[in-house]
This record gives structure tokens, C-alpha cells and sequence, in this order.
């Protein structure tokens, strides 16, 4: 699959066994397959467990393995450390 045009996509995060929602992922393929993703654990007691860690491998594996897309970038604020 290989994109002309911009897809964007919109994904909750939500705890295995509560289903609460705690966060959400962002990702956005862009011209010539590359993708930029974002993404925000907004449940303050889901900060420091590997929620964020698990979102991210599940976005990736989503983008190379079923988008096909062949980059992927992503940012950061300097202030969040553990990211």
C-alpha cells in the first residue's frame, strides 16, 4: 500500500484488564510513506508504568507491518525525561 495523500489516524489506550481510557495515539502518514506519531497517557496514575511503552510498540507494529509505511517519526518535550 503506498500512500498519495495524507491518512491520519486516531487511537485510544485503554487499561487491559479496566478498559479504562487513558490516553490516545496519534498517526499521521504523510507523501512518500512517512508516518509522524504522537501520543499523551492523560490517567496521571498510568505516568511511569509501561502503558506509554506498550502504546508506542503496538503503533509501530501497526505502521510497518500493516500501513507499510517506511519511516516513522516522533517527538518529544525536553521536559518529559522518561519519554
Amino acid at each position: 500500500m503506498f500512500f498519495d495523500q495524507k491518512s491520519r489516524f486516531l487511537f485510544g489506550v485503554f487499561d487491559n484488564t479496566s478498559d479504562l481510557h487513558i490516553g490516545n495515539l496519534t498517526l499521521d502518514i504523510r507523501l512518500h510513506n512517512v508516518a509522524y506519531f504522537g501520543y499523551l497517557i492523560g490517567e496521571k496514575n498510568y505516568w511511569g508504568t509501561p502503558a506509554a511503552t506498550e502504546a508506542i510498540c503496538l503503533i509501530l507494529d501497526f505502521s510497518f507491518n500493516f500501513m507499510k509505511v517506511r519511516k516513522v517519526w516522533g517527538g518529544i518535550y525536553k521536559s518529559n525525561l522518561p519519554a
